[in-house]
């Protein structure tokens, strides 16, 4: 398996102007850079697929000019327009602090995947029966004061960042995100929340545990799967001492589940 860490741009851009959408004090000295392109492009409709204050005018006047034009044409001028705007924004002070600061971000958890990846990789083959041959996965990471972390397995990519609330946290929920690549496309439908579970005892509470070599917190997760965490543990526990392949337990895991 081979991992690739990134940054997106202009998802980023497009995640700071979502989060200051819905909190104004987020990053805070990006309201000087807002007022100088709303000052530029306010009669734009593009921009306001970023700035998201009027999104229902600008998306408005887009689907409007299809009538004059077609789809093509005018979802084209406005991803043109788009590309101006963002190109504006990359050269902004404003911007180049936040990748700068998205950029050091990266390089520490590089840093400390590259610490825990051989531990994760073998855990992952040896104790979860994984093949890991022939996986690429590029992973982007986003300003550490932006929340994220989820996977989008068609693509094969993770979208990241979240503060290191404990000892490799991040090295631990990368890995979470890893496994829902490799693992939700084998769930029938309407079981995510079993395999979620499994996905939660595997990283959360037992990579942890390796990681760390502490005893695992099974409260660590989602809320509202502690209940199938709980009883699932002791069938977890009787896994780990003889491994065949995390399949097997989803199986297993189905059947007690549903009673």
């Amino acid at each position: 398996m081979k991992l690739k860490f990134e940054i997106n741009k202009y998802e980023l851009v497009a995640q700071v102007f979502r989060l200051r959408y819905k909190y104004p004090d987020f990053l805070k000295y990006w309201e000087s850079l807002e007022k100088r392109l709303i000052s530029k492009y306010k009669n734009e409709p593009a921009f306001y697929l970023l700035y998201l204050k009027y999104n229902d005018w600008g998306l408005r006047m887009i689907l409007f000019g299809t009538e004059k034009k077609n789809f093509k044409k005018s979802f084209g001028n406005a991803g043109l327009s788009l590309e101006k705007i963002s190109l504006e924004i990359f050269k902004s002070r404003e911007f180049l602090r936040t990748y700068s600061e998205t950029e050091k971000y990266l390089n520490e958890i590089k840093k400390q995947w590259k610490k825990n990846e051989k531990c994760i990789f073998n855990y992952f083959e040896k104790i979860l029966g994984l093949n890991l041959n022939n996986q690429n996965i590029k992973i982007y990471i986003f300003h550490p004061d932006i929340y994220n972390g989820r996977s989008e397995s068609e693509l094969n990519i993770i979208l990241w960042s979240h503060p290191e609330e404990w000892k490799n946290y991040n090295s631990v929920y990368i890995a979470h995100e890893i496994l829902h690549i490799l693992l939700d496309n084998k769930i029938s439908d309407g079981e995510y929340e079993i395999m979620h579970t499994i996905i939660e005892l595997a990283t959360d509470y037992e990579l942890k545990k390796r990681l760390n070599e502490k005893g695992g917190d099974i409260t660590i997760g989602h809320e509202y799967l502690l209940k199938n965490r709980k009883r699932l543990l002791p069938h977890w526990n009787e896994y780990i001492k003889n491994p065949t392949n995390i399949l097997d337990f989803y199986k297993k895991a189905k059947k007690i589940l549903k009673k």
